[in-house]
């Protein structure tokens, strides 16, 4: 069982026919009957009741799409808690300069910026003195 398919099941159970729920979901309604065919199957139960172009929970498919919706909820709430560790790496700003740049006091200017504005930066300051050709091959890098 993948995610795709626990989202393809709830897109069902909440349009109420396959047809529908693949256009919701952008696939074909040949794919979206696969991959509910393929869960049913992996389960070993039916999840539907298929009347013509209708389709209904069957009694165990009510208490799956349960379980269904906490799981598509917890992944959710991982990938968000996930998030806020990604954004603080991303949040690093690394600065280097030729030396002249570092008697113009660069260094308290972006201090005082990121205690009035962005105190979740790690700001890493790194100062080292080369030449102009060596600053632009490390920002290439």
């Amino acid at each position: 069982m993948n995610l795709n398919q626990l989202k393809y099941f709830l897109a069902i159970v909440k349009t109420g026919s396959f047809s529908n729920a693949a256009d919701d979901m952008y696939i074909s309604q040949s794919s979206m009957s696969k991959q509910i065919k393929a869960l049913e199957t992996e389960l070993g139960v039916d999840l539907f009741k298929r009347e013509h172009s209708k389709v209904y929970l069957t009694e165990i498919g009510a208490e799956f799409a349960k379980y269904a919706e906490m799981t598509i909820k917890q992944h959710n709430d991982m990938l968000l808690y996930l998030d806020e560790f990604a954004t603080k790496k991303s949040n690093t700003i690394r600065f280097g300069s030729i030396p002249v740049v570092s008697s113009y006091g660069i260094s308290a200017q972006i201090a005082q910026f990121t205690t009035n504005y962005k105190p979740d930066i790690n700001v890493v300051i790194d100062m080292h003195e080369t030449n102009q050709q060596e600053v632009m091959k490390e920002l290439f890098d």
